[in-house]
């Protein structure tokens, strides 16, 4: 194909001649690019390469003509578009064409090097003609809107401006801002005169390409990273100035990409102000102001929300949540109302959707500008800026509307996930301290009966946080409203049930008469009897509610209590070493509330060491949890030891530590070096220097002590590189936790029953004695434990715990 002669005297042509006389040309440059790919794209060979750069000088000979056709009508002053309705029709479709066809050059594959020049100058030539088009368009050619074919040929070259735009990015950043600019300036210029449909179009994209840019600067350090943010915000004043002008005429398919694209924003505003970078500087409240006035953002809004899938969607999102309730603020209570007091309520959203931000908040990786006390700023924490603006918003809730309020807190109260309850508790507690002292008592009233139906899952997040919140708004009373509320909740407890949660606030009460009380103490000793000759649930609760009911009084000269309590200690000892499965963590149950109810400094000197010494036998059977309720027994009462006599206290504590120390769990381990530590700081110079002694005679414990008295790291943390990975696993384990389920234990087969005496005799002719059938018994157990010894046989470590046990009870007897 050989050039064509695109020498014209352009000096000749009138304005009235030239759509006539010189745009009559055919659309070479398309068959140019054609006749190409069809070389490139059939496995090209490197003889291939010669005709291919010929071809594309020829394409560069087209634009030079172009460039010469745009300079001359420039010259023309005025000019009417219909007289040139070929350069306004050919000339963007032959940039596009151009634009396209090096954007997908890698197809070139081995003639790629050879015409890389080529492509190159193509490419800018193409840049400088469209841009040298845009002013000739800006201050040259006229469009007579009032005529229906120039307002559609003025549509379609705004609209080769948005399409030759968004194929130059990524190819060259200059040209993209550029031709984007030029696009949004005529976009806006002529928006009375066109139809917005393909405009929105290209301000999707526009905000899809500038989440894109933005993605790419946060791994960018060097001088890359400020040139894309330069870019970045000349896309973003762009786009504000888009949005502004054709915010009525989003739809609901345009929507949620913008509302997409300003949770992100958001979202890196919030990265730039973590990472203290000045360079990122991006103002998402603008573009919030922008959006939010269009009819259907709220709905979008929550809409969005129920689609999002992925984890930084949700940060996002929860971000953008932050902003919208700190611009409902600012609202006159009759238009903000809408937000949350409808079905889709923002504050809704808020409790829900912080709970995928338990690593962010946990690690402290996300921060947000906030005002100090004295009105500077600073910067908060995610978690605290949802409290502020979340309190701030609920402040204006009229009276009628707080049913509405009460009922929401409530759900996500109790809803079981971490964040979204300790959130909702403390709104509560900062509607107790806005209240009145009665609004208090009665969400306290209501909360209690919630307290007792949940009992039975004491240990679920439900009812912790529960418990936890009632303490709080307890505290929030002042005396008399708290001595008020006690009797009350007191004289109506149910005798069928109980609610420890009612003890801890009258040990939180001071100069509660316990008298006040003795009408609702139940008889233990009764109890315990009860419970000993008629083993059943009813009798089972019933002590453990007469138990948790010590709590509420000082027993000091209580000797029925104090005997009592000697006897079930001795009780637990003796029965734990023969439990297992869900019999254990019964007893564990109950072993824990004595611990809550035992105040050492209340007994004897021997009555003190044997619950002592009932606590450090029953402490191998314990599972961790309650291994770990004894060191914060241990700690509670560590001002005691010092009551009894040292001979007599420290060979007990000795074992209990041990024990402990030598436990697999880490948890547990900690937990017993920090009683240690505080028996250090609070016990008498003699008692720790028998103990330490003991214990450093064991290299294992004495290692494990030695580092963690020197604050030395003792134990690695393996599979993690840094603590904010652990955090991140931590975080995880406690979103994975499932709903509640009842536990199920695997029920073993019940032994045979011993046959009765009368039925025996008629089938045994000599019966022998019961001694002698023990002797039997203990004389095979003595062969197979010769076994075990010898290596013929194992024992678990159980079992041989409970051997142990026996066997120094029947050594302390003879």
């Amino acid at each position: 194909m050989s050039s064509p002669n695109c020498t014209i005297n352009f000096s000749e042509a009138s304005s009235y001649q030239l759509d006539e006389d010189f745009f009559e040309l055919v659309d070479i440059d398309n068959q140019i690019v054609s006749s190409i790919d069809d070389t490139v794209k059939n496995d090209a060979r490197i003889d291939d390469l010669d005709n291919v750069t010929h071809k594309l000088r020829i394409c560069d000979g087209m634009l030079v003509f172009w460039k010469e056709c745009i300079e001359h009508v420039s010259t023309l002053g005025k000019v009417r578009a219909v007289y040139i309705t070929s350069l306004c029709d050919i000339l963007p479709e032959t940039i596009k064409v151009v634009f396209e066809h090096c954007k997908t050059s890698p197809k070139y594959g081995v003639l790629l090097s050879g015409a890389m020049q080529e492509l190159r100058n193509l490419f800018t030539k193409g840049g400088a003609i469209f841009k040298l088009f845009f002013a000739t368009l800006d201050g040259v050619i006229v469009f007579d809107t009032d005529v229906q074919s120039e307002t559609e040929l003025l549509t379609k070259v705004i609209d080769a401006y948005g399409n030759i735009a968004s194929i130059a990015n990524g190819m060259d950043t200059k040209t993209f801002v550029d031709l984007s600019e030029a696009f949004a300036k005529l976009a806006i210029t002529y928006h009375d005169d066109i139809k917005p449909n393909s405009v929105i179009i290209h301000l999707t994209q526009m905000a899809k390409d500038v989440s894109c840019l933005l993605s790419t600067i946060k791994d960018q350090k060097d001088k890359n990273a400020e040139r894309s943010i330069m870019v970045a915000m000349r896309l973003l004043k762009i786009l504000e100035k888009l949005t502004t002008v054709y915010n009525e005429h989003l739809t609901s398919e345009t929507m949620p990409c913008l509302l997409e694209f300003l949770a992100y924003m958001h979202g890196y505003s919030c990265f730039g102000l973590t990472k203290r970078d000045e360079r990122i500087s991006i103002n998402a409240t603008i573009f919030l102001d922008i959006i939010f006035k269009h009819y259907d953002f709220k709905q979008v809004y929550f809409q969005y929300g129920k689609q999002i899938v992925s984890h930084d969607q949700y940060v996002n999102y929860y971000l953008l949540t932050i902003a919208i309730m700190k611009k409902l603020n600012n609202m006159p209570y009759e238009h903000c109302c809408k937000w949350f007091l409808d079905s889709d309520s923002i504050l809704d959203v808020a409790l829900t959707y912080i709970e995928y931000l338990g690593e962010e908040i946990c690690i402290g990786e996300f921060r947000l500008s906030g005002i100090d006390e004295i009105g500077g700023s600073r910067l908060i924490s995610v978690y605290e800026a949802t409290l502020i603006f979340f309190c701030n918003l609920i402040s204006k809730i009229q009276l009628k509307d707080f049913h509405t309020l009460e009922t929401l807190l409530l759900k996500h109260l109790l809803c079981g996930h971490f964040w979204s309850s300790l959130l909702s508790s403390d709104v509560w507690c900062f509607i107790a301290r806005l209240g009145t002292s009665q609004l208090c008592a009665d969400h306290i009233k209501h909360l209690f009966k919630v307290s007792v139906i949940l009992i039975e899952r004491h240990d679920s997040i439900e009812a912790i946080m529960l418990d936890y919140m009632i303490i709080s708004l307890f505290e929030l009373l002042n005396e008399d409203m708290k001595f008020s509320l006690l009797g009350n909740l007191i004289e109506n407890l149910d005798t069928n049930n109980y609610a420890p949660i009612v003890y801890l606030l009258v040990g939180k009460t001071k100069g509660f008469l316990t008298k006040q009380l003795s009408h609702k103490l139940g008889d233990l000793s009764k109890a315990f009897l009860d419970l000993q000759e008629h083993p059943s649930t009813r009798n089972w609760k019933r002590l453990i509610q007469s138990i948790s009911t010590i709590i509420m009084i000082d027993y000091r000269d209580n000797k029925d209590i104090i005997e009592i309590l000697t006897k079930i200690w001795t009780f637990v000892e003796s029965t734990i070493i023969v439990c297992e499965g869900k019999q254990l963590d019964i007893l564990s149950d109950l072993f824990v509330s004595l611990l809550d109810v035992t105040h050492l400094g209340c007994f004897q000197d021997n009555t003190f060491c044997s619950i002592l010494k009932s606590i450090a036998t029953s402490c191998i059977y314990l599972p961790p949890p309650g291994k770990i309720k004894i060191c914060h027994f241990l700690r509670r009462c560590i001002e005691d030891f010092d009551h009894c006599r040292v001979q007599s206290v420290a060979p007990i504590l000795i074992e209990l530590l041990v024990h402990l120390l030598e436990h697999e769990n880490s948890w547990v381990r900690q937990e017993a070096l920090e009683t240690f530590e505080h028996m250090g700081q609070k016990c008498s110079e003699q008692l720790v220097a028998k103990v330490a002694k003991a214990l450093a005679k064991m290299p294992n414990i004495s290692s494990i002590m030695q580092a963690y008295l020197s604050s030395k790291p003792y134990y690695s943390l393996e599979g993690f590189a840094n603590m904010q990975n652990y955090l991140r696993y931590l975080v995880t384990a406690i979103q994975s936790r499932g709903e509640h389920t009842c536990y199920e234990y695997n029920e073993s087969e019940r032994e045979e029953k011993i046959p009765r005496l009368e039925k025996e005799e008629t089938s045994c002719d000599v019966i022998m004695p019961i001694s002698v059938q023990l002797d039997e018994r203990a004389e095979e157990l003595c062969n197979g434990l010769t076994k075990v010894l010898e290596g013929q046989a194992v024992i678990s470590d159980t079992v041989c715990r409970k051997l142990i046990t026996i066997l120094e009870k029947i050594l302390q007897t003879k």
